[in-house]
């Protein structure tokens, strides 16, 4: 195994939790847009009274400084994402795909019931399965990383 191979499992593994995060950091962020139109549209106080956390301004100023952190880890994720999906995805074959998707993407409850369920849906007996994860990940890996040495 090349040194490159667990970074690669581990952002395998990940691109699902990072696909679900996305989105939900999406929502945050129109849910906190939301609050802070409420905010704008009612009254200011007249006196903002530093450090007690509840003057209008200082509600809205909380509100832009989660905005943009949230802002920033999105980015982050997509491009995290479309490195998976450019780098890999885009140019893996049909059965490599199958393949990675069965076992990083939609596992089912245990490795074993994983490749029990690949094997029946493609056909192939569990140690040609487990050869082709093999050659799918060294694929994944040239494409990621370029050539390895082994």
């Amino acid at each position: 195994m090349s040194e490159f191979m667990p970074q690669l499992i581990k952002c395998l593994e990940d691109y699902k939790k990072m696909m679900i995060s996305l989105s939900n950091m999406e929502r945050i962020i129109k849910i906190k847009r939301e609050k802070m139109q409420m905010i704008k549209t009612s009254s200011f106080d007249d006196i903002c009274i530093k450090g007690n956390g509840n003057s209008k301004e200082e509600m809205l100023d909380e509100l832009i400084s989660y905005i943009d952190v949230l802002e920033k880890q999105i980015k982050i994720t997509k491009d995290e994402i479309n490195l998976i999906d450019d780098g890999l995805l885009n140019n893996l074959s049909e059965l490599e795909l199958k393949i990675i998707d069965g076992f990083f993407f939609h596992p089912a409850e245990t490795y074993r019931k994983t490749v029990q369920n690949l094997c029946d849906k493609l056909g192939y007996s569990e140690s040609h399965l487990i050869r082709m994860k093999k050659k799918a990940l060294e694929h994944c890996e040239i494409i990621m990383f370029g050539k390895v040495e082994r």
